[in-house]
């Protein structure tokens, strides 16, 4: 225990001198041009992509649930009256 100890300490000596000379002898940021990086139309294509899939799924979504509506009522009907009582009669037994 004591061996990792002063190892950690003297490799945590190190990096923070190593760090500390890193920054103070890192050259300054250069500017870009334009106002946001990569910004040149590279990354359009993929959010095109997701724009049309998100908007294909969100029309699914819509139609299946507008269409579905009528079976999702007889359904839930069908339930009430006739499944629900034979599970409560299964119950009471």
């Amino acid at each position: 225990m004591l061996v990792c100890r002063s190892a950690w300490q003297r490799l945590a000596a190190l990096t923070q001198r190593g760090t500390a000379a890193f920054l103070r002898n890192a050259p300054a940021r250069q500017m870009s041009a334009s106002s946001v990086p990569g910004s040149s139309g590279g990354a359009l294509p993929y959010y095109l992509l997701v724009g049309v899939a998100f908007t294909g799924g969100g029309f699914y979504v819509y139609r299946t649930l507008s269409r579905d509506k009528a079976r999702f009522y007889e359904r839930r009907e069908y339930i009430e009256t006739q499944l629900k009582p034979q599970l409560n009669s299964i119950k009471d037994e």
